[in-house]
């Protein structure tokens, strides 16, 4: 949850934005074999702007990463 985040009413800065938000972050390092290696996560996050219940902007709601070492 955030409070006083900056947004611009009637084209001026005021601190009266709010925000709330959840999710998880799921991580998994496996060494499959002597010389390989597995690293991924998976990461979910939810959040709204309170005034309007619109999903934030720039705020990712998904993200997944898969790499072989």
């Amino acid at each position: 949850q955030a409070d006083d985040l900056i947004e611009y009413v009637s084209g001026m800065a005021q601190n009266v934005g709010k925000q709330d938000g959840h999710g998880f972050e799921f991580e998994l390092n496996w060494q499959a074999a002597k010389n390989f290696k597995l690293r991924s996560y998976y990461a979910l996050q939810l959040s709204k702007n309170k005034k309007t219940n619109v999903d934030v902007h720039d705020a990712p709601q998904r993200s997944f990463y898969l790499a072989g070492d």
